[in-house]
C-alpha cells in the first residue's frame, strides 16, 4: 500500500477503480500541468510515442523554453509540428503555422498572436485557442506522422496564414548547440516548393540545434488553394524563410494538415497519403482512444480527484517520448544521417530518448506498462 491511499495496480492485475465508471482516464489527464517554471511540457496533442506533437510556441530557446511554451505568456509565435518534452535543451519546433488577418509581418517585425489564457483549451488529442488580435480561434489535433490545424476566422474576414520554416525552438546560448548564439546558423541545409495545386508546400531542412545535423521534411495541404502567396527571406539572414498565404473569403473553417519525416519529401508523402485523410474530429477521436487503451493499462484508485490528476497526467507525459520516428514504410534516418529500414518487426525506431537516469525509472515502467515497445527502443539505441 502508498502513502495517501494510492495503490497502483498494474497489467490488469486488478480491475480499475470505480471511477472508471464515472468518467474516461483520459478525463483526468490535465495537458497544463509542467507548463510553466521549468516544467517544459507542452499542451499540444500527440498519440503516444507519436513522431508529431503539434502545439503553441510563445517562445523558443534554452532551460525555461525548451519546450516553446509558457502557460502564462499573452502571445503566440504560431503552431509547429513537433516538441521536446520535459527536457532542458531547446530543439524542433519543425513547420511554424500562425493563421492571421490584416497586415503580415514586415521586414524584422515581430509577429504573433495574442493568447486569450481564459479562451484556452488543452485536453488529450485536442488544443485549441483564440487569437484576440486577429479574431481567430486556432484548433489543433494529431495522428501519429500528421499535424491537423483548423481556423475559423472572422466573418467577411480575408483568411491569411504564415508558414515559417526557419523557426525553431532551439537553444540561443552559446556554442555548442549555436555558434556565439548566431539564430540565422540554426538552418543549415533548406530546401522547399510550392504545389501547383496551390494547396500544398513540401520541403526539407536541416538544423543544427540541440541534436546536430537534424534532418526533418514535410508535406503539408490545406483544404483550399491560396490565392496569393508571397516568400519572405528571414530577417536575420536564416537559409529557410517564411511563406505569407491569403485565402478567399468563406464560411467554413480553413484547415492545414502537416505530415513530416525523417528521411525526405517522398517520406513526408507517403505519411500524409496514410495518415491525412480523416476528418479533424476523427483524429481526435483516434487519439483520445489510443490514450485511453494505454491509460488503462495502469490503475489508481484513491479518494481525492486531484491525486488522480496528478498521477494520470505523470503517466501521459511519460508515454510521450521516446518517439517513434519511423515512416509508414519503416524507412528512419539514423544517427549516422543514413536513411535504413527498421529491423523490428512493427517498423519502429525510436529516438529522443532522455536518458539521463530514466533507466532508473521511466524505462523500467516501459517493461510493465508498453512491454511490446522495449525492444524496439533497445534495438534503436544499439542501431547505427
Amino acid at each position: 500500500m502508498m502513502k495517501n491511499d494510492l495503490r497502483p495496480v498494474l497489467l490488469g492485475m486488478a480491475a480499475l477503480s470505480a471511477v472508471r465508471l464515472f468518467a474516461g482516464l483520459i478525463d483526468f489527464v490535465d495537458p497544463f500541468i509542467g507548463t510553466e517554471y521549468t516544467g517544459n511540457v507542452f499542451p499540444g496533442p500527440a498519440r503516444p510515442f507519436g513522431l508529431v506533437q503539434p502545439g503553441p510556441d510563445t517562445n523558443h530557446g534554452s532551460g525555461r523554453y525548451a519546450a516553446g511554451y509558457k502557460h502564462l505568456d499573452e502571445t503566440v509565435y504560431g503552431f509547429s509540428q513537433t516538441h521536446l518534452s520535459g527536457m532542458g535543451c531547446g530543439d524542433l519546433g519543425d513547420v511554424l503555422l500562425l493563421p492571421y488577418v490584416g497586415e503580415g509581418p514586415v521586414g524584422t517585425n515581430a509577429f504573433f498572436g495574442a493568447k486569450d489564457r481564459f479562451r484556452e483549451t488543452a485536453r488529450v488529442g485536442y488544443y485549441s485557442v483564440a487569437l484576440t488580435n486577429f479574431g481567430v480561434t486556432a484548433e489543433v489535433a494529431a495522428s501519429h506522422r500528421v499535424g491537423f490545424h483548423r481556423w475559423t476566422y472572422p466573418k467577411g474576414s480575408v483568411p491569411k496564414a504564415l508558414v515559417d520554416l526557419q523557426w525553431g525552438c532551439y537553444d540561443t546560448g552559446p556554442a555548442p548547440q549555436l555558434r556565439n548564439g548566431n539564430e540565422n546558423r540554426y538552418v543549415l541545409e533548406y530546401a522547399g516548393a510550392l504545389g501547383e495545386d496551390g494547396r500544398t508546400i513540401s520541403g526539407r531542412r536541416v538544423t543544427d540545434g540541440w541534436m546536430r545535423g537534424r534532418t526533418v521534411a514535410w508535406h503539408l495541404q490545406f483544404s483550399r488553394p491560396w490565392t496569393k502567396a508571397t516568400w519572405q527571406d528571414d530577417p536575420s539572414g536564416g537559409k529557410a524563410g517564411r511563406y505569407l498565404l491569403e485565402f478567399a473569403a468563406a464560411d467554413d473553417p480553413l484547415e492545414c494538415r502537416v505530415a513530416i519525416s525523417s528521411c525526405d519529401e517522398e517520406g513526408a508523402k507517403r505519411n500524409f497519403d496514410a495518415e491525412a485523410g480523416a476528418s479533424f474530429d476523427q483524429a481526435v477521436a483516434d487519439t483520445q482512444d489510443a490514450w485511453e487503451k494505454l491509460l488503462s493499462r495502469a490503475s489508481f484508485s484513491s479518494g481525492d480527484p486531484n491525486k488522480l490528476r496528478i498521477l494520470y497526467t505523470g503517466l501521459y507525459h511519460a508515454d510521450l517520448q521516446p518517439i517513434d520516428m519511423s515512416d509508414v514504410d519503416g524507412r528512419y534516418r539514423g544517427g549516422d544521417r543514413k536513411v535504413a529500414k527498421s529491423a523490428n518487426p512493427d517498423g519502429s525506431f525510436y529516438s529522443n530518448f532522455s536518458t539521463w537516469d530514466t533507466f532508473r525509472s521511466v524505462h523500467a515502467m516501459y517493461t510493465l506498462l508498453v512491454p511490446e515497445r522495449v525492444d524496439g527502443m533497445v534495438n534503436s539505441m544499439l542501431a547505427p
